[in-house]
């Protein structure tokens, strides 16, 4: 399972997409550093980082991780070696697990990539001082939206299997971001999978730069919201693996 894991790594190696995903990660946190680079005010941690938080998991990170998912579950078909994939004496769930947790590194990737540069950026500008209690909240929120953006993940993997093709678990990933700008101003939001990451920076507590450490790391996310992620990426994983093992893959 190991080599499994390696040879899918080596591919995305060999490729520019893992720098894409990359450069997108990156993408809001220098904007917002060039956006303020001439600032003569003092950067408030709360609305500076908070406001690349809230784009990224609201809308760049959904759509963001649909096309690293779709690639890399596509593209055995697009460059036509899925066939050779399939006939190796591996267990096809074993690829399965291997393919999604390269997925769930590249998002920690991501999300480590994001978090230095919002706050190594904002060190850079006139700024408020940045406290433990600051770091510890923010990265709460990051882990916490971390975790629930893997709950997204199986539905595109399905979407993707099943197509065999890159396009609709792109559009999939635009549609699910565009329906979070509008159900942000609806008090439903909760009941949206594709609000998952952000729910954090919505339910969590200790957002005040004076907040003491207890606060920082209270939260404040609804079980209701748990339980919902949790049968959501339940559903799609089972999906992922009855189709998976029992679809003619050629």
């Amino acid at each position: 399972m190991l080599n499994i894991l390696y040879s899918e790594f080596l591919k995305l190696k060999r490729s520019f997409f893992l720098l894409l995903i990359l450069a997108g990660g990156a993408f809001l946190p220098l904007l917002m550093l060039a956006g303020h680079i001439n600032s003569d005010i003092d950067t408030r941690w709360a609305s500076y980082a908070g406001n690349i938080e809230a784009f990224m998991f609201l809308l760049g990170g959904v759509v963001l991780f649909s096309l690293a998912t779709s690639y890399i579950f596509s593209r055995e078909f697009t460059d036509k070696t899925a066939a050779a994939l399939y006939t190796y004496p591996v267990n096809r769930i074993k690829i399965l697990i291997c393919k999604l947790l390269v997925i769930f590194s590249i998002i920690l990737a991501v999300y480590i990539l994001q978090f230095i540069l919002t706050f190594g950026g904002g060190l850079l500008l006139k700024h408020e001082p940045l406290t433990k209690e600051i770091l510890l909240y923010h990265m709460k929120i990051h882990l916490c939206s971390m975790v629930l953006q893997f709950a997204l993940i199986p539905a595109v993997v399905l979407i993707a299997s099943i197509s065999k093709n890159i396009i609709p678990s792109i559009i999939y990933g635009v549609m699910a971001g565009l329906s979070n700008m509008f159900l942000m101003e609806s008090d439903k939001y909760i009941y949206s999978p594709f609000m998952f990451p952000v729910l954090p920076l919505l339910q969590l507590k200790g957002a005040k730069a004076d907040a003491t450490v207890a606060s920082a790391m209270n939260f404040n996310l609804q079980t209701s919201s748990v339980l919902y992620a949790v049968a959501f990426f339940t559903i799609g994983l089972i999906g992922c693996i009855v189709y998976t093992a029992k679809t003619d893959i050629h």
